[in-house]
C-alpha cells in the first residue's frame, strides 16, 4: 500500500487562497514596468548618437490597467525619432536613408525573452507562498 502525505499540498492550497486581486495586480504592474524598462534599456542602446538629443528624448510611462490588460508605453519626444528609426528621404529627393529601426529590434528581442521573465516573476511569488 502506497502512502502519500498531502500536507504540503494543502497548505499551499491555503496559501495560494489568500492572494487577492490587489496582490495580482501588483504582481502584473511589476511585470510590466519591468518589461517595459528593459525595453526602454535595449532601445537607448540601439539609439545612435550624434548631439546625445535622440538617446536623451527615450521616455516610459509607467504601468497603468485598462480593463484586464496593464500596459507602458515608451516614446520618444524628439520630433526627428520617427524618421531615424523608419528611415526617410534625402533632402535632394534622390536617395533614401535608411531606417535604424532603435525600438523595433528592442521589441523583437523583448517578445523573445518575456516568457522567461515573467516565469521567473511567477515563480518567485509561488515561492514566497511555501514560505
Amino acid at each position: 500500500m502506497i502512502r502519500c502525505n498531502f500536507n504540503d499540498l494543502k497548505v499551499f492550497r491555503n496559501n495560494l487562497g489568500k492572494l487577492t486581486n490587489t496582490e495580482y495586480d501588483r504582481l502584473a504592474e511589476e511585470c510590466c514596468n519591468e518589461i517595459a524598462a528593459r525595453l526602454l534599456r535595449m532601445t537607448k542602446q540601439n539609439t545612435p548618437v550624434d548631439t546625445g538629443h535622440l538617446k536623451r528624448s527615450w521616455k516610459m510611462e509607467a504601468a497603468r490597467k485598462n480593463g484586464n490588460v496593464w500596459c507602458s508605453v515608451v516614446y520618444n519626444t524628439a520630433d526627428y525619432a520617427m524618421y531615424v528609426e523608419y528611415g526617410h528621404r534625402t533632402t535632394n529627393h534622390k536617395g533614401w536613408v535608411t531606417g535604424r529601426f532603435m525600438l523595433t529590434n528592442a521589441e523583437k528581442e523583448i517578445e523573445r525573452i518575456v516568457p522567461q521573465l515573467l516565469e521567473k516573476r511567477l515563480l518567485q511569488k509561488l515561492g514566497e507562498l511555501f514560505d
